[in-house]
């Protein structure tokens, strides 16, 4: 985090000519366990980790209802200033028009505002990122949730945690196109350093669970394949869960059995491609459920377990790929891991593996020999904090 700050202050001091009134860092998310399952207001079991989005800035001095972002996120189809002007009317025009990361920021300034009841002051704010983008690591909650605490540092105006998180989830839905759920938003808020996070989806109720074993070892691997979410796989995949929860007549798949399930595909009901799509979603809930009371209890053979049955649910499911599941394939290989799954929504992105510390880097040595996709990245995780302010004056 030191290193992209120092980035963004020297870039904020030549560009602006004054020093940074308000540093924030926001951090990425790797989910353990509990996949697809937050749009059908599941549980899921996620820790924030030390990859993060900065925002170093501070009001303008310029006259011009102007606000800038200079970006220093290396993204070939991303400008690397942004405008975003304010109108008389409280509203804001974002140029380009057609900027992906312009749109989150056009939708927390607008959301930030609204709430706050506020004509959000005119700022100048450089920012930088760690989060791989793409990698199922939450790049986008990261800069969201990011972004609406700088706000909150530059105005003095709070939202609660939940609010924030909330408010973030609709910029994603309304401004960027993006149906998720809201698992990402949560953990990038509400985390706490050294726990992971067993949330509700339904009921946003959090709990926190320590990690108790210093020799357990939290391994991401990047498989390099990146995915974008706003695509149709996904929000294909959450029409038919909500399909088949209304043919139900439930709320959500968080209220289906099982054997409910079973009964209506025998029925003639449920289609058989619906069906897989449902079952995923409900035995993975259930899974979700038994892997907390695992990690609660220290059993890391269980959880690994469970976490190749999430995996193989999930190439049912169909969002896997083949450079996930050999990343996956490798680990089970290998002595000391004591399970491995893809993480994120899937298309690509990262895997997520338990490993005893003693068999890390005989872990990433079999991976780098056996991976012949592309080069894989290893992130070693322990869980940091929340989004937070660093400094503000």
């Amino acid at each position: 985090m030191e290193a992209l700050i120092s980035k963004c202050k020297a870039t904020y001091e030549e560009k602006w000519g004054s020093s940074p009134s308000v540093i924030c860092a926001s951090p990425g998310r790797v989910n353990l366990i509990g996949e697809h399952t937050d749009y059908c207001e599941g549980f899921v079991f996620p820790m924030a980790i030390p990859l993060w989005t900065v925002f170093v800035g501070g009001k303008s001095k310029q006259k011009d209802y102007r606000s800038h972002l200079t970006t220093l996120v290396t993204l070939k189809s991303e400008p690397c200033s942004i405008t975003l002007v304010h109108q008389q009317n409280g509203s804001f025009e974002l140029l380009p028009e057609q900027s992906h990361m312009g749109k989150f920021i056009l939708g927390v300034a607008t959301l930030f505002a609204k709430k706050m009841e506020i004509d959000l002051p005119t700022f100048s704010v450089v920012v930088d990122s760690s989060v791989p983008l793409g990698g199922g690591l939450s790049s986008s909650a990261s800069f969201a949730v990011g972004f609406f605490t700088f706000l909150e540092g530059l105005t003095g105006k709070k939202a609660t945690l939940d609010e924030k998180a909330l408010l973030c989830q609709k910029v994603e839905h309304d401004f960027v196109g993006t149906p998720c759920g809201i698992m990402d938003q949560m953990i990038c808020t509400k985390a706490k350093e050294g726990q992971a996070l067993f949330l509700d989806c339904r009921t946003l109720n959090a709990v926190a669970v320590p990690i108790q074993d210093p020799e357990v070892v939290v391994l991401v691997t990047n498989s390099g394949v990146h995915h974008e979410l706003s695509g149709s796989e996904y929000p294909s995949l959450r029409k038919t869960c909500e399909k088949v929860a209304e043919q139900l007549k439930k709320r959500s798949l968080r209220d289906v059995s099982m054997q409910e399930l079973q009964t209506e595909r025998a029925k003639g009901n449920i289609s058989e491609e619906d069906f897989i799509r449902a079952w995923h979603v409900v035995t993975e809930i259930a899974r979700t459920v038994d892997a907390k009371r695992a990690f609660e209890s220290n059993d890391m053979e269980m959880f690994g377990k469970l976490m190749y049955s999430s995996h193989n649910s999930l190439q049912s499911y169909g969002v896997s790929c083949d450079e996930l599941d050999l990343l996956v394939d490798i680990a089970r290989s290998c002595p000391g891991v004591y399970g491995s799954r893809l993480t994120g929504a899937g298309f690509g992105g990262c895997t997520v593996t338990l490993v005893h510390r003693n068999d890390v880097e005989s872990l990433k040595e079999a991976i780098q020999m056996k991976y012949s996709f592309a080069k894989p990245v290893f992130y070693v995780c322990t869980p940091v904090q929340g989004a937070h302010i660093v400094s503000s004056e």
